[in-house]
């Protein structure tokens, strides 16, 4: 991405990845670019309504 000119600051990323490629690709990942946790934590305030009675 950064060879095409599009700058990759921050990844985001779930915790089940970190786990699946390991501590060491983790590292290495982390020296390229900064690395945060992801999660759908945004507010769903339509959930439970298409549920049958």
């Amino acid at each position: 991405m950064r060879d095409a000119g599009h700058p990759l600051c921050r990844l985001k990323l779930p915790e089940s990845l970190f786990v699946q490629a390991g501590a060491k690709a983790m590292r290495y990942l982390r020296k390229i670019v900064e690395v945060e946790d992801f999660s759908l934590d945004w507010p769903t305030p339509f959930a439970g309504f298409d549920d049958e009675p």
